[in-house]
């Protein structure tokens, strides 16, 4: 990977790096101890695996992380996700995307809690087959304000622990199949509104 954290790395700033051709841009945040971080400012390119990633193991949970204003190109995903089944103790929580550009880089959000995804621009325009943004089994997410471009959804939800979830203000171009899919599983609570398509 391009920059790891390790379990007690906390109350970091990482800023003004340039990143190609990694696993991962930045990497391993997953853990309790990884927590009051902030990604600003980078340049992430050409990573195979995916260009920023909070991917929690069993029983653990971490968050306040802030992604803003980094420029990332072909790094398939920027993903935050707790592997095992859905769990309210455990998983990621209070996360910030935001102002981001993302150029065939797609977000995924997977058993999350209170995750905020604005004003990015998501361009991916010759893209088919991905989705641009998955809120998977997530809670309390906010997905506002973005641009997106490509991909065979802008938006998909699913889920049955999905609650909380507002989609709006959002500007929809070139999706294969749908603008925003919302899943027939997904749960209570939730609002599409003022959305561009």
């Amino acid at each position: 990977g391009g920059i790891i954290f390790s379990n007690s790395t906390e109350d970091s700033i990482i800023t003004g790096n340039y990143v190609d051709t990694a696993i991962c841009g930045v990497a391993s945040i997953d853990y309790v101890g990884n927590s009051s971080v902030v990604i600003s400012g980078n340049i992430i390119k050409n990573c195979s695996e995916s260009a920023i990633e909070g991917i929690f193991p069993n029983a653990t949970a971490g968050g306040k992380v802030s992604i803003i204003g980094n420029m990332i190109y072909d790094s398939k995903v920027v993903e935050i996700n707790y592997t095992p089944s859905f769990n309210t103790s455990y998983g990621p929580s209070q996360w910030i995307i935001s102002g981001n550009y993302l150029e065939n880089t797609a977000i995924k959000i997977a058993k999350a809690f209170y995750v905020c995804v604005t004003g990015n621009i998501l361009n991916s325009a010759e893209n088919t087959t991905s989705v641009m943004v998955e809120i998977n089994d997530s809670q309390t997410v906010s997905v506002a304000n973005n641009q997106i471009t490509g991909g065979v959804n802008g938006i998909y939800s699913f889920g049955a622990n999905v609650s909380a979830m507002k989609i709006s203000g959002n500007t929809f171009t070139n999706q294969y199949n749908r603008a925003i899919n919302i899943g027939g599983t997904v749960g209570r609570a939730s609002s599409v509104e003022g959305n561009s398509i």
